[in-house]
């Protein structure tokens, strides 16, 4: 099958972020990085990542809301930036995943957790310099960001809120919250993608004595920074807390009969 020029980077484009995508996450398991943190409520290291080392940093803990820094999850091209060569499109992307093992402390629950961060774009169309000369194809471009993340408790994948900006020019905030509860050992699956695309502007000359085409100059780009994860947790009784409080107010209740006899 052949496909009209413009379609052919729209296929293109999406062939590449699928695929960024799947071989993030077959191929993420055989990179290990041993970063790990602790908090008032859970340990926390990063037991898988491509590409690249990982970090994490604890930024701020009040035992109720906690704020982790994540490194490295991101592409490692970053940012991704595309340039059309003359007629043609030209498509460019890479990705990142990062596996995160936590392990919760006895008594405390995780309530939601936000997975939050910067995303830098632009694109730009320079016409080209021509006074006798007249369009014959617009320039575009574009760019995309897609942020997908999973949890396991253990007892099967959870799909969380995924992320997706496109078009992005100047800087984007992204937040995604999953109110999901997890309590003993977890995991957590983080997926990056980045893609930039350009086309060139096409000028034909209306000079007689010069038929080739003149192009302009199309760059795209966009990059992710400043990856956070921001975690609420609460304490929970244990068992032995249950029964003392029954136990307690059995006392109670008690002593209260006893002083109406």
């Amino acid at each position: 099958m052949r496909l009209p020029v413009n379609h052919i980077g729209i296929y293109m484009r999406y062939l590449l972020s699928t695929a960024a995508l799947a071989i993030a996450t077959f191929a993420a398991p055989f990179a290990v990085a041993d970063t790990s943190i602790n908090t008032s409520a859970f340990g926390l290291s990063i037991s898988d990542i491509y590409w690249t080392t990982g970090s994490l940093q604890v930024l701020s803990d009040d035992g109720k809301t906690i704020r982790i820094g994540i490194g490295g999850a991101e592409p490692l091209i970053n940012p991704v930036i595309s340039q059309a060569p003359e007629l043609w499109e030209y498509s460019n992307g890479d990705f990142g995943f990062a596996r995160l093992g936590g392990a919760l402390l006895p008594g405390y629950r995780i309530n939601s957790m936000t997975l939050s961060g910067t995303l830098s774009g632009s694109i730009d169309i320079e016409e080209p310099t021509c006074s006798r000369c007249t369009p014959s194809m617009p320039g575009s471009g574009g760019n995309e960001a897609r942020i997908i993340w999973t949890a396991d408790n253990g007892s099967g994948e959870i799909a969380l809120p995924e992320s997706r900006f496109t078009d992005i020019e100047g800087k984007v905030n992204y937040s995604a919250t999953a109110a999901t509860q997890l309590q003993g050992d977890f995991a957590l699956n983080i997926n990056t993608v980045l893609t930039a695309w350009s086309r060139n502007p096409a000028y034909s000359s209306t000079n007689p004595w010069n038929f080739d085409p003149i192009f302009g100059v199309t760059t795209a780009s966009i990059k992710m920074t400043d990856m956070v994860l921001t975690v609420q947790v609460s304490a929970v009784p244990e068992p032995a807390t249950y029964g003392m409080l029954l136990g307690g107010m059995g006392v109670l209740l008690a002593a209260a009969r006893r002083r109406k006899a």
